[in-house]
């Protein structure tokens, strides 16, 4: 059981490992100089965060954790809300930083793999298809799209990593690129998605 975690600690650690994140880069930084940096030790880091790819992945992601698909009202709202936080998301500077580091851990790593798919992927995918399910309930579509809440979201996700992989890369006009792109797929009419 043990005493419950300290919320202000996992806060500074975050922090910490964002701010070196975007100092060192993924393979710079160090879990010990996290550590030290947010005034405590190393086996604290560990047990809250075993892996330096699992502190990595919550230090870019906390943010889009808490409402990855709102519910705005609307298909519109919803869709423009999930990739406008997805694309601030992925815009962070230190999600620049650590992204293909983490992802290469990952993929390495079946057991890390899915431990991180579920802390936020398989969320994220039953959020989408609520709202989907949402769209359908209010009548915006006729039935469920044909590509699964899965595949939308890695539309979403992938267009994201390919602007980050492309360090030179503007996201101008990319969320009203996606969005145009989800709605005509996801089977909104065209003045839906034309907003």
């Amino acid at each position: 059981m043990g005493r419950p975690r300290d919320p202000r600690i996992d806060a500074r650690i975050m922090r910490e490992t964002r701010r070196q994140l975007r100092k060192y880069g993924y393979r710079g930084l160090r879990v010990a100089a996290v550590a030290e940096a947010a005034g405590v030790t190393a086996p604290t880091v560990r047990l809250r965060w075993p892996t330096k790819a699992e502190l990595v992945h919550d230090a870019i992601f906390t943010a889009s954790d808490e409402s990855p698909v709102p519910d705005t009202g609307s298909l519109v709202g919803d869709v423009t809300e999930a990739v406008a936080s997805t694309l601030a998301t992925y815009s962070a500077p230190e999600m620049k930083a650590g992204l293909l580091g983490l992802a290469e851990d990952v993929r390495r790593d079946p057991e890390l793999r899915n431990r991180i798919d579920g802390r936020l992927r398989q969320p994220a995918i039953k959020a989408f298809a609520a709202l989907l399910d949402r769209a359908v309930a209010r009548g915006e579509i006729d039935s469920l799209p044909r590509a699964s809440a899965e595949t939308l979201l890695d539309v979403i996700a992938g267009s994201m990593v390919m602007r980050v992989v492309r360090h030179d890369s503007s996201t101008e006009g990319l969320q009203e690129e996606l969005v145009d792109l989800l709605l005509r797929g996801i089977g909104a009419s065209p003045n839906d998605a034309t907003r």
